[in-house]
């Protein structure tokens, strides 16, 4: 029996953008007009509480009953059926309520927006402690260049197990108390031994 995904979530299409949607049908457009407030409400959500977050804040059977939600809307929405389209559209809307109102009552910290910075090479990153505010810190402060504790990691077991994080290693080995502090050389790299 093969594993099921999932739900995905409900989102626009923009079925009305005869560009993009040639062919949609006049349910397809009124469905994906419908989606707009839904849309706009978990954008509000993802916001507040972090991206695809706020299902995490609530009890077990509170998103099983959203994500139940989500799969039935989308089962409508595939099927180009109107009608059960705006019932669980409804219920999609009122989900979103209710988690938000749990997530409030149960006191749960939204998504961190702690960020450290560090220039290097006149670029100014942050490091995100929580990737899920990723949209809020970057509304706040858009000259950063930011990445998420994950991503420095990833990029850095890579570093370590090519080219120069090799050769740092060895570095750092036989001059343990040494710390790099830039990632290229001012000038070209030149060996030859000068007497």
């Amino acid at each position: 029996m093969a594993k099921k995904s999932p739900p995905r979530r409900p989102t626009r299409q923009k079925k009305s953008d005869r560009l993009i949607a040639q062919k949609a049908s006049a349910s397809a457009i009124q469905i994906d007009m419908m989606l707009a407030p839904l849309t706009r409400a978990m954008a509000e959500a993802d916001r507040k509480w972090g991206v695809d977050y706020l299902p995490e804040l609530v009890s077990t059977d509170t998103a099983a009953k959203w994500g139940m939600c989500c799969a039935r809307l989308n089962e409508a929405i595939d099927a180009e059926d109107v009608e059960k389209a705006t019932q669980w559209l409804g219920a999609a809307m009122r989900g979103l309520a209710v988690m938000d109102a749990e997530a409030n009552a149960s006191g749960a910290l939204r998504a961190s927006l702690d960020v450290w910075e560090v220039e290097l090479n006149g670029t100014v990153y942050g490091i995100m402690q929580d990737g899920r505010s990723w949209e809020t810190l970057k509304q706040q402060r858009s000259n950063l260049k930011l990445v998420s504790l994950r991503e420095v990691a990833v990029a850095l077991e890579w570093w370590r197990e090519h080219g120069l994080g090799v050769m740092m290693r060895a570095v750092e080995d036989a001059f343990p108390k040494a710390e790099i502090t830039r990632s290229s050389p001012q000038k070209p790299f030149d060996d030859a031994i000068e007497f």
